[in-house]
C-alpha cells in the first residue's frame, strides 16, 4: 500500500500537467495538401510523452541494486513522417526524431555502461535530432522497387521490428530496425492469370547495408551486409502468409564477426462472423536462426561458436464489438542455454521492440543480465574477462523463456456526439506468467560455484525456472476530434510477483516490483 501511494503522490502533478497539455492542444487537422492532379503531400505527426515510477530492485545476493528512482523519469519525443506521391507510381517517404529523452530501465541507471550495445545507445540520454528514413518507391510493370534508408519490418516484429507498429499489449515500439535497402517486390504470378491471386502472391529481394539495429551500428563502425529474400500471400487484411529469409554478415569496429541466417515463417488469419458481432484475429511467427560467430569464445571453441536458436509466438483474439470487449492470449517462447561453455549458443533473442509487459523483460531482466555481465567482467575479481563478456546483457530482450499472458480489454464508452468527434474509453488487464526455459545463471556465480548453474541471487539454477507472475492493468481515453488528429492519455500500473529465479531461497530477497507509468500521445 505504501508503494501504492506513494507512485499516486508522484503521478498526480504530472495528470494535472498533461491534463494542461490536452486542454492546449491546437484545433488544426493535418489535411493532404493536393499540389497538383496527381501530386499529394502529407505529413504525419506524433508527440510522445511518457512519465514513469518505480520502486528500486535488487539484482544480486551482494545488495547492488538498480538505484535510487525516487523521482521517476520521462520519455519524450516529436516524430514527424513526410511523404510526398505521385499518382500511384510514384511516392518519396521520409521521417525525423525531434527532442528525443529516454533512460533503458526507465529510471537514470549506469548499470551495464561499460558495454556497448546499440539498444543503449539509442535509449540513453537526449537526442536534438534523429534522422530516420528516406526512401522512394516507383511501382514499374515489373513490380515494386524501393531505394533509401527505410524501417524492416516482418511479421510481429520478434525478428526484425520497425519501432512503429505496436507489438505487446502494454508496451510502447522505442528502437526500430533501420537499413540503406533496395528492394523488389514482384506479383510473379500476375503475368500469366487474370485471376485474384495474381495480385496476392509475391516474391521480394532485398539488399541491406545495417544503418541502426540491435547489433549493429553504421556510424560507429560495424559494417553488417544483409541479403533478405520472401515469398507471401496477402488477401487485403484477412490472410496473409509468407516465409523470409535473411543472411547476414557483419563485422564489428573490433574485428569480431557475425556470419547468421534467420528462417522465420508467419501467418496471420482475421475475419468477422455472425454478421459482425463476433470478430477472431490469430497470428502466428516462428524464427530459426543458425551461424557462426566470433563475438564469443569458449576453451571447448577458441575460434568462435555456432548459433542455434529458436524462437515462436502467437497470439489469439476474440472480439465482441456490440458487447466493448476483447479477450486475447499471447504464448511466446524464446530458447536458451544450459551449457555456456560446449561452443553452441542456444539463446534466441526476440527484437528488443517486441515487449510483453512492463516490467519483467525490459526492466528487471535487463539490468539483472547487465550486473551479472559486470560482475563476470570485474577486474579486482577476475583478473582478466572472458571474451564475449559484454554479451551476457539482454538489454531488455525477451530471450530464454516460455511465457503466457491472457488479457481482457473492456470499453464501456465509445461514441460521437458529434459528427467527426470520437470518444474511446478502454480498461485492460493482463497476467504474464514465464518460466525461463534454461537455467537462469550469473556468470560469476556459477564459476565462483565450481561450474555449478547459480542464479544471480544464490539460489540453484536448476530448482529455480520460476521467473514469476505479472499483473498489468491499462485505463486510456482517446478524444478523436477529426479523423486526422487524436489525443490519448493513458494510466498504467504493473506489479511484478517474483518467482524462484528472482528471490533467494531464504526470502530475504525478493524482487517485487511496482510500476506506475501515465503516458500522453498525441497524433496527427
Amino acid at each position: 500500500m505504501r508503494r501504492l501511494l506513494w507512485g499516486l503522490c508522484h503521478t498526480c502533478p504530472v495528470l494535472v500537467f498533461l491534463g494542461c497539455m490536452v486542454w492546449g492542444i491546437p484545433y488544426a487537422q493535418a489535411v493532404p495538401v493536393k499540389v497538383g492532379a496527381n501530386m499529394h503531400l502529407h505529413i504525419d505527426g506524433e508527440h510522445l510523452f511518457f512519465y514513469h515510477h518505480m520502486n528500486d530492485i535488487p539484482l544480486d545476493n551482494e545488495g547492488k541494486t538498480l538505484g535510487d528512482p525516487e523521482w521517476g523519469n520521462v520519455r519524450h519525443r516529436f516524430r514527424f513522417s513526410p511523404s510526398f506521391r505521385y499518382g500511384k507510381v510514384f511516392g518519396v517517404y521520409g521521417q525525423l526524431d525531434i527532442a528525443t529523452f529516454d533512460s533503458l530501465y526507465g529510471i537514470n541507471s549506469t548499470m551495464g555502461s561499460r558495454f556497448f550495445s546499440p539498444v543503449r545507445d539509442q535509449a540513453e540520454g537526449f537526442r536534438v535530432a534523429d534522422p530516420r528514413h528516406l526512401w522512394v518507391s516507383w511501382r514499374s510493370p515489373i513490380g515494386e522497387f524501393r531505394l533509401g534508408q527505410m524501417p524492416s519490418h516482418w511479421g510481429m516484429g520478434m525478428v526484425a521490428n520497425n519501432g512503429q507498429t505496436p507489438t505487446g499489449e502494454f508496451s510502447a515500439p522505442r528502437f526500430g530496425d533501420i537499413v540503406e535497402r533496395i528492394i523488389w517486390l514482384f506479383p510473379f504470378v500476375k503475368p500469366f492469370t487474370q485471376r485474384p491471386i495474381g495480385n496476392r502472391l509475391f516474391l521480394g529481394a532485398a539488399f541491406d547495408v545495417v544503418f541502426r539495429d540491435e547489433n549493429a551500428e553504421l556510424i560507429k563502425g560495424d559494417l553488417a551486409f544483409q541479403g533478405a529474400f520472401s515469398l507471401l500471400y496477402r488477401q487485403k487484411d484477412s490472410i496473409f502468409a509468407g516465409v523470409y529469409v535473411a543472411v547476414r554478415r557483419q563485422q564489428d569496429r573490433d574485428g569480431r564477426r557475425i556470419d547468421a541466417q534467420a528462417f522465420d515463417f508467419y501467418l496471420k488469419l482475421s475475419g468477422d462472423f455472425a454478421q459482425g458481432k463476433v470478430g477472431l484475429d490469430f497470428q502466428l511467427e516462428a524464427a530459426v536462426l543458425t551461424g557462426f560467430t566470433t563475438r564469443v569464445r569458449t576453451e571447448l571453441a577458441p575460434d568462435g561458436i555456432q548459433l542455434e536458436g529458436l524462437g515462436a509466438l502467437s497470439r489469439l483474439g476474440l472480439r465482441l464489438p456490440h458487447a466493448g470487449i476483447r479477450i486475447g492470449l499471447e504464448v511466446g517462447f524464446a530458447s536458451g542455454d544450459n551449457d555456456t561453455n560446449d561452443g553452441i549458443s542456444r539463446v534466441f533473442q526476440f527484437d528488443p521492440d517486441y515487449q510483453p509487459s512492463l516490467i519483467l523483460f525490459q526492466r528487471v531482466l535487463g539490468a539483472v543480465s547487465a550486473n551479472s555481465a559486470e560482475r563476470v567482467g570485474d577486474l579486482t575479481r577476475v583478473g582478466f574477462p572472458p571474451p564475449g563478456t559484454d554479451q551476457i546483457p539482454s538489454w531488455g530482450q525477451v530471450n530464454n523463456v516460455f511465457y503466457i499472458q491472457p488479457v481482457i480489454a473492456f470499453q464501456p464508452l465509445v461514441f460521437a456526439p458529434k459528427a467527426k468527434a470520437h470518444h474511446t474509453l478502454e480498461l485492460k488487464v493482463g497476467l504474464l506468467y514465464a518460466r525461463s526455459v534454461a537455467d537462469f545463471a550469473d556468470g560469476f556465480a556459477t564459476f565462483r560455484a565450481g561450474g555449478v548453474n547459480i542464479t544471480p541471487f544464490g539460489r540453484a539454477a536448476a530448482d529455480a525456472h520460476d521467473m514469476g507472475l505479472e499483473l498489468n492493468l491499462s485505463l486510456s481515453y482517446e478524444y478523436r476530434p477529426w479523423k486526422s488528429l487524436s489525443v490519448k492519455i493513458a494510466l498504467l500500473y504493473g506489479h511484478l510477483f517474483p518467482g524462484a529465479a528472482l528471490s533467494s531461497e531464504d526470502g530475504s530477497i525478493n524482487t517485487s516490483v511496482d510500476m506506475f507509468q501515465t503516458r500522453l500521445i498525441t497524433r496527427f
